[in-house]
């Protein structure tokens, strides 16, 4: 993540999480993008697993697939940054 500052304010940046995304699980922006913390399969071993919703999906199916290790260092980031358990 790079924090930019503009005008005395914070703004983050999440577009190499985003790439990474994208490149480690071959979805569209726009479904990575309607992700929610439910969707997350953080029991799922090893590196845990993504329900993708029928919503997002071009076929209209829900599927469950695991993530590789780079997704999962990118969502690491990202819920590092912005989850409070």
């Amino acid at each position: 993540m790079k924090v930019r500052w503009a005008d005395g304010k914070r703004a983050c940046s999440y577009l190499s999480e985003l790439l990474d995304f994208v490149h480690g699980t071959g979805r569209r922006i726009s479904a990575i993008r309607a992700l929610r913390y439910e969707d997350l399969r953080l029991d799922v071993e090893p590196y845990r697993a993504i329900r993708w919703p029928a919503a997002t999906d071009k076929q209209g199916g829900e599927t469950t697939a695991p993530i590789t290790p780079t997704v999962r260092a990118a969502l690491d980031r990202i819920l590092a940054d912005t989850v409070t358990p």
